[in-house]
């Protein structure tokens, strides 16, 4: 009796196990482990512009009429361009014509008192206060000839910023007649872009900048190029309420354009880390974990996002180099879970 109740068991616990099912492999795609130096990037827009050093305000020292404009906004010049003809106002005409008549006068008074000094009839010291007269004189010629200057050139090679004045304009003296930019192959460019100010307080000067022109024409890449932080505001941009950072570019990066619209890409902490794809790290209530396959199985491990570029993580934690991490599939999977490469 009791041989036959344990035949009976030994049937039933057959017949149990061969209706329980296989336990779950979850398919994925994985990627080796490995690590590398990865810098944190902070990602802005702005326009190529010039620095207050570059520029230049072309200003009136003497009252005048603009009777030509060569230039317009905008406009590249060479050194000698024209830029602008004046006509000089009567008063400031008149006086350096008086200047002019000052010095003839006091030219001819320091002739007489030499003169008179040989014959004894003069002193040494009226001598002197009449070449004292002549020198002053002459300092006011100099001073006043400016108004003989009626046809304005570039100084150096250069962008007409800005033209502040219209032909036929009636300007005082000291008015701003326009600004002009400096460029040439000599001359380093700049870049101001706009950074969130959470970002700006991990800038530091000197960091390297990958920047990249917006404004191309359709079907055509920009190719990027370098440059480094050179300056980081400390106040915010009222309008943008942004940070302005300036972006020094090398002098000769070609085909650069005042006013273009860039990407930059700044460079900040950079570090050695575990590089994966964003795919690969998941978040729960615990923080921040991946999987890597170990014997066949998902093991969960808990890792800290320290960086991220185009994609990619750097990440620290306790992974295993020789053990694949999962990049796909990982959403399914549970610590311990049996897995299988995916066939492509």
């Amino acid at each position: 009796m009791k041989t036959a109740l344990a035949f009976c068991l030994c049937v039933l616990t057959s017949t149990v196990h061969a209706q329980t099912p296989d336990a779950p492999i979850a398919q994925i795609s994985t990627v080796p482990a490995r690590q590398a130096v990865l810098a944190n990037i902070v990602t802005a827009y702005g326009t190529l512009t010039f620095t207050p050093g570059q520029q230049m305000a072309l200003n009136l020292p003497y009252a005048a009429q603009i009777t030509h404009l060569w230039v317009t906004s905008g406009q590249s010049i060479q050194r000698g361009t024209p830029l602008y003809d004046v006509a000089p106002d009567p008063a400031a005409l008149l006086a350096y014509q008086q200047a002019q008549s000052a010095v003839t006068l006091a030219r001819r008074e320091l002739q007489r008192n030499k003169s008179l000094f040989t014959q004894r009839l003069a002193t040494q010291s009226q001598v002197d206060t009449a070449r004292k007269a002549l020198d002053d004189a002459l300092h006011s010629v100099s001073a006043l000839q400016i108004v003989t200057q009626r046809h304005v050139t570039a100084p150096f090679e250069g962008e007409v910023i800005k033209v502040l004045v219209a032909q036929g304009d009636r300007a005082q003296a000291g008015s701003t007649i326009m600004l002009l930019g400096r460029t040439g192959a000599d001359t380093p460019a700049h870049a101001v872009v706009g950074v969130e100010p959470a970002d700006s307080l991990s800038l530091r000067p000197g960091m390297p900048v990958e920047l990249t022109v917006l404004d191309t024409r359709p079907g055509q890449a920009a190719t990027p190029f370098k440059g480094t932080v050179s300056a980081i505001r400390s106040a915010l941009n009222p309008q943008s309420k942004l940070v302005e950072v300036t972006v020094g570019i090398p002098p000769a990066t070609p085909g650069l354009i005042t006013g273009t619209a860039v990407k930059a890409r700044i460079a900040t902490e950079q570090g050695r880390h575990w590089i994966v794809p964003r795919s690969a790290v998941l978040r729960d209530s615990q923080g921040a974990y991946l999987f890597q396959v170990v014997n066949g199985k998902a093991k969960r491990i808990n890792v800290v996002t320290r960086v991220s570029d185009k994609g990619q993580l750097g990440i620290d934690g306790a992974l295993t180099p020789a053990q694949p991490i999962v990049v796909t599939g990982n959403y399914e999977l549970k610590n311990g879970m049996a897995v299988r490469e995916a066939t492509p």
